[in-house]
């Protein structure tokens, strides 16, 4: 997991709440693709997104790496051994062992979205990943019981995807590799598409 830039010092942030997105199955020729959203809940404290864009996603990665830092040392997980980092860097087995340990965490809010392979079929692969997204992001703010504030709210998408949630969006490439949020969907979505396949 990604520590560097944790102790910037900046401004406080505008946002108050930062969820990752990621989905498993773009590419392969069979099967749903699946979307996870997910948000960690934490204070936000001497964190800020400057206008500069390189800054911003400083900034977003300060706040996000701290908060899952958090989340993990506060817990019976502390002395553990999860590998935390992007789905396709770790095995089957250790994608299963970090989504087993921190699915129910109280601090890790999350929610998915799919789309079957009828409907990729009948509205293209690039639309499908948008909608399951959406649906992520949907299931996501029902386990808050609440539409998250919407100018209070960044949604961080990894890659180049625009999904209209209705949310100030960040695309930020590799975004799996850079943000916890984004590293834990991408974890999350592959076992979830792994165990349906």
């Amino acid at each position: 997991m990604p520590k560097d830039n944790i102790e910037l010092k900046l401004r406080r942030c505008s946002f108050k709440y930062i969820v990752g997105v990621d989905e498993a199955g773009r590419g392969p020729l069979a099967g749903p693709v699946v979307a996870v959203a997910v948000l960690i809940k934490f204070k936000i404290q001497n964190a800020t997104l400057p206008a500069g864009r390189q800054e911003c996603k400083i900034a977003t990665k300060s706040c996000a790496a701290t908060s899952l830092l958090c989340a993990i040392q506060d817990s019976k997980l502390a002395n553990s051994k999860l590998q935390i980092q992007d789905s396709k860097k770790l095995s089957a087995r250790k994608r299963e062992e970090v989504f087993e340990a921190l699915k129910n965490h109280p601090k890790i809010l999350w929610g998915k979205g799919m789309v079957s392979a009828k409907v990729i079929d009948r509205i293209n692969i690039w639309e499908a990943t948008k909608l399951a997204t959406k649906r992520a992001i949907k299931n996501l703010e029902k386990k808050t019981g609440k539409r998250l504030p919407k100018k209070k709210t960044l949604v961080i998408v990894d890659g180049n995807l625009k999904i209209e949630s209705g949310y100030f969006e960040a695309s930020i490439i590799k975004a799996d590799q850079k943000i916890p949020e984004c590293i834990l969907a991408s974890i999350f979505a592959k076992v979830i598409r792994d165990r349906l396949m």
